[in-house]
């Protein structure tokens, strides 16, 4: 993969020079029903860097060769059970389709690869006639850099008092084979009764993607 000159760095908090930038492609690269709302983005945000935890959710910013936000990108991991769980992640419109997405995203397979982590879990819009092709090439550069999808999981997402619950896809990087129970049972401990059902995903190996 051809070296881009890109950097990725972690907003500390809500007085980071480039939270506001973070926060400005947040709030328009997705759709009102599956955008948490602001406070609880800051409070999150906030909340976490004034713990004397390990921090569990993570907001990264993509910069470009002028240190320049490019992209965005929120996670959260679970120590516990070595599983984590890309919520958000968004590359501004004048420079997608540059590998700059796949910038972003290795970087946050490559921190949790080194790390010892199972899994890497994210949820994609349902393909309909709405939006079927946007939806759809989603799912293929996922599966481009390594992830499946879970095409059996009963999964619905809820944000909050203020959108309805919204179907979605699941998918997974795994970082280490995995069978059908296994990954599924993983997903549980993630998102618990908003996952409904298990399916079938079949005998699933890592291809962790590297820079």
């Amino acid at each position: 993969m051809e070296t881009l000159p890109l950097t990725v760095a972690e907003i500390a908090n809500s007085k980071d020079p480039f939270f506001l930038d973070w926060l400005d492609l947040y709030e328009t690269s997705f759709p009102s029903n599956e955008r948490m709302l602001v406070s609880d983005i800051l409070r999150t945000l906030d909340e976490d860097s004034n713990s004397d935890e390990r921090s569990s959710t993570h907001f990264l910013v993509l910069l470009d060769e002028n240190k320049k936000c490019a992209g965005m990108m929120l996670y959260y991991t679970k120590e516990s059970d070595k599983i984590a769980w890309l919520w958000y992640m968004a590359i501004k419109p004048a420079v997608q389709s540059q590998g700059f997405g796949s910038h972003l995203y290795h970087e946050l397979v490559e921190r949790l690869d080194l790390s010892g982590y199972k899994a890497l879990f994210l949820e994609v819009e349902i393909p309909d006639e709405t939006n079927s092709i946007q939806a759809e090439r989603r799912i293929r550069f996922y599966e481009k850099q390594g992830a499946c999808l879970l095409k059996d999981a009963n999964y619905v997402q809820d944000i909050g008092w203020h959108a309805q619950p919204t179907p979605l896809f699941l998918m997974m990087q795994p970082f280490q084979p995995l069978d059908d129970k296994q990954a599924f049972d993983l997903a549980k401990k993630l998102f618990g009764g908003a996952l409904k059902k298990q399916g079938a995903v079949g005998k699933v190996h890592p291809d962790s993607p590297r820079k």
